[in-house]
């Protein structure tokens, strides 16, 4: 089981909590949820950047022979930190330690108005191992790996295969982590409403090629999950120039993988209804295809809940068609939903956890998705002793065992765990407090009439 640690970081005073499987945060604005979740995907993606700084230490040779690769590696951990919440000189000494084991931690503290990162002695040796074969790799092959140029080593490139299919290995064995981290923030409808040129000029930004136009764009006005998800994004979109059918007819034919296409099948027809349409994008532009019909809306005129929802839902069907191992943040997956809509994207995301052991995590308002969730996690227990005639309204592939939830009510700075030890379920008191304050107010008046 992995946990965080936080420790007067932002609004957050002291928390210590597990990483469930499921893991859901409720509490006011500014209380200090996206603060935690985002500091768990930060620790959780390290495992990509170190990947990602292996395969440029060996195609470019980046690093220095006088600077070990542990510290160049604890640089890019620094400043992989200011692009998520900006300098750090203003702020108050502070402590975030995230344990991916009970011998493996990562810690972060600001001292001197620095962030250092400290690695547990286990993490530091297993570290230094994939460092040294790293180190070992490119003496060997500094000059074969180099594939820019006209000659192609075929066994130099089965070498490199090979190398790199060994690191991925050990770096998730370094993390005891396989999944694949995806963000998706608050306020997504950015990219449904901004033009398809001005989208463009946002890409450039993130990737460092500037345009004559994306050069009036603050580059810091964006932070690192914000730029992932708009590139993850842009380059999503490429798959759906069909539509889902056709995507999924196309998956059977051309793969040998073992897919659940009926679980393929299942996340297709919670999209399309929660959509009510279908998402197309072409020559036509982005648009929603009205179902059996030729009328379409272009995606920037639609809904604002559609525009919400639209790349929550898209990115949950690429990954469960796609048969991919994630642990997927979510932050207000009910924003600008009706409440029946915000039910079916819970069963979305209780059929996504279900698969490859798949993580979730969401920050949330709204008692209808704490309610929904309530729903599967109660149908998975009763389903143990009755599950046929569980069944016969809520499917077996949604149910969500308790065993994988974790749930958090974050005010002032501190969280509370909000489960029921007893019913196992998310307690009843913290889903709609705002209904028994409203109520309340109501019954008083109503009194005062008598």
């Amino acid at each position: 089981m992995q946990k965080i640690s936080i420790k007067n970081f932002g609004p957050i005073k002291e928390t210590e909590l597990s990483v469930n499987d499921c893991l859901i945060f409720i509490g006011p604005q500014a209380s200090g949820k996206s603060t935690i979740s985002k500091g768990i995907y930060f620790f959780k993606s390290l495992k990509d950047d170190l990947l990602k700084f292996i395969t440029e230490s060996v195609n470019n040779d980046i690093v220095s022979e006088s600077e070990l690769p542990t510290t160049a590696y604890k640089k890019k951990i620094r400043s992989k930190f200011v692009g998520f919440w900006g300098t750090t000189k203003h702020l108050n000494p502070f402590t975030i330690v995230f344990h991916y084991s009970d011998k493996k931690s990562i810690e972060l503290s600001l001292r001197d108005g620095y962030v250092n990162a400290n690695f547990s002695q286990e993490f530091h040796s297993e570290l230094n191992e994939i460092f040294k074969q790293m180190s070992e790799y490119i003496k060997i092959n500094n000059k074969s790996n180099d594939f820019s140029g006209r000659s192609y080593d075929p066994l130099a490139a089965s070498e490199q295969r090979n190398f790199f299919k060994r690191i991925e290995f050990l770096t998730d064995s370094l993390f005891e982590d396989s999944h694949i981290p995806i963000y998706i923030p608050a306020g997504r409808s950015l990219l449904s409403i901004l033009s398809e040129q001005l989208q463009k000029n946002l890409i450039g930004v993130i990737s460092g090629r500037y345009s004559k136009e994306s050069q009036d764009i603050d580059p810091y006005l964006l932070d690192l999950p914000l730029k992932a998800f708009i590139e993850r994004i842009s380059n999503l979109k490429q798959s759906y120039r069909s539509d889902l059918n056709d995507m999924i007819n196309d998956k059977k034919k051309f793969t040998s993988e073992k897919i659940d296409f009926e679980s393929v099948n299942k996340a297709k027809k919670i999209i399309e209804k929660v959509l009510r349409g279908r998402y197309l994008n072409d020559h036509l532009g982005e648009r929603i295809c009205l179902p059996d019909s030729q009328e379409y809306v272009k995606l920037s005129l639609a809904s604002s809940g559609q525009q919400e929802a639209i790349w929550i839902l898209l990115q949950i069907f690429a990954v469960i068609l796609g048969d991919y191992k994630v642990f997927l943040v979510i932050e207000e997956p009910e924003a600008h939903l009706y409440p029946e809509a915000q039910k079916d994207i819970v069963a979305l995301i209780g059929l996504l956890s279900n698969l490859n052991n798949n993580q979730i995590l969401l920050t949330t308002h709204s008692p209808y998705i704490l309610s929904s969730l309530n729903n599967l996690i109660y149908a998975h227990k009763i389903g143990q002793s009755v599950p046929q005639k569980v069944e016969q309204r809520i499917d077996r592939k949604i149910w969500i065992s308790h065993s994988k939830v974790g749930a958090f009510f974050v005010d002032r700075g501190i969280t509370q765990d909000i489960i029921d030890k007893e019913l196992n379920l998310i307690k009843a008191e913290t889903i709609d407090n705002a209904s028994k304050i409203i109520n309340d107010e109501f019954d008083f008046l109503f009194d005062l009439e008598d």
